[in-house]
């Protein structure tokens, strides 16, 4: 008799650190982890995001820490101890991006561009 754990694919995996997107409400979240990798990395907490893209790479996305006046700044808001959530019309609408539930995202740390890395080819809302 064998047993088998049945997983969840819908649920983010709280140990990772990842990003949900919801194109209805046009809402990036980070989860406590992903926030925490940011922050280490950065050097200090900040309230503060850029998103950055690249042409040669339509499907991916950075964002990073940083200070209120850098251009493109974005101010996060807590909507639970330790995430963090901004909005992002403007880069679903660059992206034209649209997903019928919440999307959820692994984030990565790219050494070359300083920043979390977003890839929109790999996750539960992948196209």
């Amino acid at each position: 008799m064998a047993i088998r754990v049945l997983q969840n694919e819908d649920r983010p995996r709280k140990n990772f650190p990842s990003v949900a997107i919801n194109s209805k409400l046009k809402r990036l979240t980070l989860n406590k982890i992903g926030f925490n990798l940011l922050s280490l990395k950065h050097g200090k907490e900040s309230e503060f995001i850029q998103i950055l893209l690249d042409d040669d790479r339509p499907k991916v996305f950075w964002i990073r820490l940083c200070i209120p006046e850098a251009v493109g700044a974005k101010k996060m808001d807590r909507p639970s101890p330790g995430t963090r959530s901004c909005n992002i019309s403007v880069l679903l609408n660059e992206l034209h991006l649209k997903f019928e539930k919440t999307a959820r995202f692994n984030l990565t740390w790219d050494e070359e561009v300083k920043a979390g890395k977003i890839d929109l080819k790999e996750g539960s809302g992948k196209e």
